[in-house]
């Protein structure tokens, strides 16, 4: 069962470093929000272990580098890494284990597997982001 509603978090003028949990079986993803009024810029760092169906091996943040596959929900990506993706502006990310985003004010990112299209539901595991304002 694909999720569809999953909490995520916020960057707020009082809250500059958290984390949030991203299960590997939504298609949809989990928002990260920036509430204030300005652009921040935020370091990401990913971890955990999930699994793209029992046919494929578990891998963490990084995906699976060098990998070839059809039909991922970000093709130009490491199939099975962590995305943050910008659906306001149609701009995807390759997070992986970590990384440093812009975040635009009142923009939200949606944290991902980029696994292939309508194969969420067999996935299993999640990834921990925990992430600080530089």
């Amino acid at each position: 069962m694909v999720q569809t509603t999953l909490s995520g978090d916020s960057f707020t003028n009082e809250k500059t470093k958290g984390s949030f949990n991203v299960p590997a079986n939504t298609d949809v993803g989990v928002p990260f929000k920036n509430e204030t009024n300005n652009e921040v810029q935020i370091h990401f760092e990913a971890s955990g272990q999930w699994q793209s169906g029992p046919a494929n091996p578990v891998t963490g943040p990084e995906g699976l580098p060098g990998q070839l596959l059809g039909n991922l929900q970000f093709p130009d990506y490491t199939p099975f890494t962590l995305i943050a993706n910008n659906k306001d502006w149609s701009t995807a990310y390759q997070v992986g284990i970590q990384t440093e985003l812009s975040v635009p004010a009142g923009g939200t990112l949606w944290f991902l597997m980029n696994d292939q299209k309508n194969l969420y539901h067999d996935n299993t595991g999640s990834l921990t982001v925990n992430w600080s304002q530089k």
